[in-house]
């Protein structure tokens, strides 16, 4: 018997190491991370941010040119691009004579398609207002990619007030309504909520002792056998995941059970955050600028670039905004109903925020608050448009200049 014993061991140790030996040699050698693993990491309070990197290479793929563009983008400790190695949580002593700009905003904001730093909007917005000579002026970037408004105001809230800045300058609108409904994770909830919610309810909130790393075997024989389960203290994996399989970004797939209604409670959140970030500086002035995209400027709002939005037109275009949002808020949320719900978050949008804009200078009798539609100072066709953008979302280096430019003209008209 023990013979047999030992000859069944030899046998299964010699087949586990052809099977080992078969797998060195022909598997490919597996990559440090998966190019479809997420790129960014958790975050305290402000959920996740881009990693700290040693190799800032980059790649953009331009889906409207069919092309791939390399980039080199520096970024520091918190994620934000830049080549400062500034402790954003300290008061940030600078030059005497210069004016701090902060911008804040989601990946457009951040830089997503620039070739460089100086190509990103800090960059080209830093380099236009210094080119002016009669002040100096640092701009400082707190963007992050697939952060929404609240993401933006707890940073600010965190770090802004180190740097007293002169100017800050919120680009932002299409993460807001992109996260809620496109990516079915709801109003008032950030990217990746529900793919972390079903992680932590099923790995740590849900056992007794939790095991980050299980396999699926193990799970199954958890579900099947009461000794195992009595012995190792675990419960099995058990979660009824909602996902996407129409998103191409598999990682974002887990969804919410969420209505395209949520456009409107998340339209209500971003006015709410852009006021929050204006009583957060009640010295510094304000720049509400609304996020470019690459579609038709008058399909999404209605009238040419050049026509002023006008207030007294502000009843009639709410009635049919409001007939539009009844055509589309019963439908399931997703990248199905996402072009409708943006087109009216966008437009809705820049009717709120400028009333925003218009409420806060009028209450505090000041023109602190400035807003700016930028969509407006892109050519008006998608055509035109689209030179300037890698993506529905994105700008390219063309892209991010046309912004800082716009930017730099509210900032300097200012100061004369």
């Amino acid at each position: 018997m023990r013979k047999k014993i030992i000859f069944s061991c030899m046998v299964f140790i010699a087949f586990f190491f052809f099977l080992e030996t078969f797998a060195r040699i022909f598997k490919k050698q597996e990559a440090a991370y998966s190019p479809d693993s997420h790129w960014q990491s958790l975050q305290p309070y402000t959920m996740f941010n881009t990693p700290e990197v040693l190799n800032n290479q980059r790649w953009w793929v331009d889906s409207f040119q069919n092309k791939t563009n390399p980039a080199i983008i520096i970024q520091n400790k918190q994620g934000f691009p830049s080549e400062d190695k500034i402790d954003y949580s300290n008061k940030y002593v600078g030059s005497s004579d210069e004016e701090i700009v902060i911008i804040t905003g989601g990946s457009a904001a951040w830089g997503v398609g620039a070739s460089s730093n100086s190509q990103c909007v800090d960059g080209a917005l830093q380099r236009m207002l210094n080119q002016q000579g009669r002040k100096k002026y640092k701009v400082i970037n707190m963007a992050m990619g697939g952060w929404k408004s609240e993401q933006e105001f707890i940073a600010l809230a965190n770090y802004g007030n180190n740097f007293n800045p002169k100017w800050i300058v919120c680009i932002d609108g299409v993460n807001d309504i992109a996260v809620a409904v496109a990516h079915s994770q709801g109003a008032g909830y950030p990217m990746y909520y529900a793919n972390m919610d079903a992680f932590f309810k099923a790995y740590c909130f849900n056992q007794l002792r939790p095991v980050f790393f299980r396999g699926y075997l193990e799970n199954e024989i958890l579900k099947y056998s009461y000794f195992a389960r009595w012995i190792s203290g675990n419960k099995p994996i058990i979660f009824n995941l909602k996902r996407d399989y129409s998103d191409p970004q598999m990682e974002r797939s887990i969804v919410r059970d969420v209505k395209a209604s949520d456009s409107s409670r998340q339209l209500a959140i971003y006015i709410q955050m852009l006021h929050n970030i204006a009583l957060l500086f009640p010295k510094s002035k304000v720049i509400y600028a609304l996020q470019p995209v690459p579609f038709s400027f008058s399909e999404v709002f209605h009238r040419q670039p050049e026509e002023i939005l006008r207030p007294e037109a502000f009843d009639e275009k709410q009635m049919r905004l409001n007939k539009e949002f009844d055509e589309f808020k019963n439908q399931t949320a997703g990248l199905g109903v996402w072009p409708q719900a943006r087109r009216w978050f966008l437009e809705s949008a820049e009717m709120e925020v400028s009333k925003l804009s218009k409420s806060i200078n009028t209450n505090e009798k000041s023109n602190r608050t400035t807003f700016i539609n930028l969509n407006a100072a892109f050519p008006e066709a998608f055509d035109q448009r689209k030179a300037y953008f890698i993506d529905p979302v994105h700008c390219n280096d063309a892209g991010y200049s046309v912004i800082a430019e716009k930017v730099a003209e509210n900032i300097l008209r200012a100061q004369n």
